[in-house]
C-alpha cells in the first residue's frame, strides 16, 4: 500500500490560548490567503507586511521557539540614498513581542468564510 505525503508551503503557527497567529515563512501575512491572526473562530487580521524602501526583505532564518513565540530573521538589500548606501541590516521579528499598529487589513471574517474563500466584506474597511 502506497501512502501519499503532501507538504504545504512553509509557514509559522503559534498560539496563546484562543489566539492563533498563522504567517508565511517571512513572518508576514500575505493577501489573499487563509493566514492571519485568529481569535476563537474569527480572523481579525488578514494582511500584514514589512518592507525596506518599498521592497521586500530577504529571509535569513525563521522558526517557532515555543508554542506561543516565533522568531524571523530578515535582511534588507542594499538601499541607495543621496547620502550613501545603506548596507544590509539584520531585522528580527519576534512574534511573542510583536505589536500591530498602523494600517492593517481588518475583516472580522469567521473561520468558515475564510475556509470557503467567500468573504463578504462590509462597505467600509481600513
Amino acid at each position: 500500500m502506497t501512502v501519499e505525503i503532501k507538504i504545504g508551503p512553509p509557514q509559522l503557527v503559534i498560539n496563546q490560548g484562543d489566539t492563533i497567529l498563522v504567517t508565511g515563512k517571512y513572518g508576514q501575512i500575505p493577501w489573499p490567503s487563509d493566514k492571519g491572526l485568529y481569535f476563537l473562530h474569527t480572523r481579525l487580521i488578514s494582511s500584514w507586511n514589512i518592507f525596506a524602501n518599498g521592497g521586500p526583505f530577504e529571509l535569513l532564518n525563521f522558526g517557532a521557539i515555543t508554542h506561543y513565540a516565533a522568531r524571523v530573521y530578515l535582511t534588507n538589500p542594499v538601499i541607495e540614498t543621496e547620502q550613501g548606501d545603506i548596507p544590509d541590516l539584520l531585522c528580527r521579528l519576534c512574534a511573542a513581542g510583536r505589536s500591530v499598529a498602523g494600517f492593517v487589513r481588518r475583516e472580522f471574517a469567521d473561520l468558515f468564510e475564510v475556509k470557503s474563500k467567500h468573504i463578504i466584506r462590509p462597505r467600509a474597511i481600513d
